[in-house]
C-alpha cells in the first residue's frame, strides 16, 4: 500500500503520490504526500480532519490566538515601552539643559562665584 514495484532489484519500491488523486475532501485542507501514504492537514485557522467534507472547523481566534497574533502583541508592546523610555530620557535631558544651559555663558550656573562673593565682602568692609 502506498508503493509500486516488487521490491526486487529489477523493480524497486517507489512511493505513490496519493495527493494526485485529491483524496482530501474538505476544501480547507491540504494533502501532504508521505512515504507510503498521505495526510490531509487542515489549513491554518482551521482544526479537525481534512479527510472528509466539513471536517476542518474554523478556530475561534479570540479563544485560541495564533502565534503570529501573540508575536504581534509582543512587538507592539515592546515598541510602546521603548517609545516611552525614549520620551522619558529626552524629557529629562531637555529639562536638565533648560535648568543649567542659560547660565553656562557666565560660568556661574545660577550661583555667585567665589571671586565675586569675596570682592563684595572686601569692598563692603
Amino acid at each position: 500500500v502506498g508503493y509500486t514495484g516488487s521490491g526486487l532489484t529489477s523493480q524497486p519500491c517507489t512511493d505513490i503520490n496519493e495527493c494526485l488523486a485529491e483524496p482530501c475532501r474538505d476544501s480547507n485542507s491540504l494533502c501532504i504526500n508521505t512515504n507510503g501514504g498521505f495526510l490531509c492537514k487542515c489549513n491554518s485557522s482551521f482544526s479537525g480532519s481534512g479527510f472528509e467534507a466539513g471536517g476542518c472547523i474554523p478556530i475561534d481566534q479570540c479563544e485560541h490566538p495564533t502565534s503570529a497574533g501573540v508575536f504581534a502583541g509582543i512587538a507592539i508592546g515592546s515598541f510602546a515601552v521603548g517609545g516611552l523610555l525614549v520620551f522619558v530620557v529626552m524629557t529629562s535631558w531637555a529639562r536638565h539643559s533648560r535648568l543649567s544651559g542659560s547660565d553656562h555663558e557666565t560660568g556661574t550656573r545660577g550661583h555667585a562665584s567665589a571671586t565675586t562673593t569675596a570682592n563684595m565682602t572686601t569692598s563692603e568692609a
